[in-house]
């Protein structure tokens, strides 16, 4: 029966063993347990990703970055017109195309993608370059490159895809092989 946090805050949502979200003045924040702030409520959006150990931020100036879950300081610098984590790694948007970064922010592969879809799994991660689909690895590179006539594809799970040719669908390997 303790209160924890103050009710002085817009919204705070979900309460875990670590702390919450907090949204404060239309600006998103997370507070510790104890109630003082690892994240001050300055972000128009704060996304957890507990497998990486961080949060996704957008700041004022929808410029994404990403905080340590542990500290709250910037571990991806805030220059990224989008931020996504997709498993292992992250995608981020430069201008109208992604790339793909480390987790630590290294550059894995520059912004050539028009979209990353889907999740890294079976160290493939699914994109669309113009009207082609391909599959690229966790180091950022093509690794799989699907035939012009396949206009539909998904994550690996298993060794194995769906993708979609002339609205039939059928499986590939992580090889892409039918």
């Amino acid at each position: 029966g303790k209160i924890v946090i103050e009710a002085q805050r817009d919204t705070v949502y979900p309460m875990t063993k670590d702390g919450t979200y907090v949204m404060n003045r239309n600006r998103w924040g997370y507070i510790r347990t104890d109630g003082s702030y690892l994240i001050p409520p300055v972000y128009k959006s704060l996304e957890r990703s507990a497998a990486a150990g961080l949060f996704i931020a957008e700041n004022e100036k929808n410029i994404w970055g990403a905080l340590s879950l542990a500290t709250g300081q910037p571990l991806i610098p805030f220059t990224y017109e989008g931020l996504q984590c997709v498993g292992a790694i992250f995608a981020y948007k430069e201008g109208k195309k992604w790339g793909v970064l480390q987790i630590d922010g290294t550059e894995l592969c520059r912004p050539v993608f028009d979209e990353v879809m889907g999740r890294l799994q079976d160290d493939r991660l699914l994109v669309r370059m113009g009207k082609t689909l391909a599959y690229v690895n966790s180091r950022g590179m093509i690794v799989v490159t699907l035939a012009s006539n396949i206009n539909k594809a998904g994550d690996f799970s298993g060794g194995y895809a769906p993708i979609q040719c002339n609205r039939k669908w059928g499986v590939i390997d992580v090889n892409g092989n039918s």
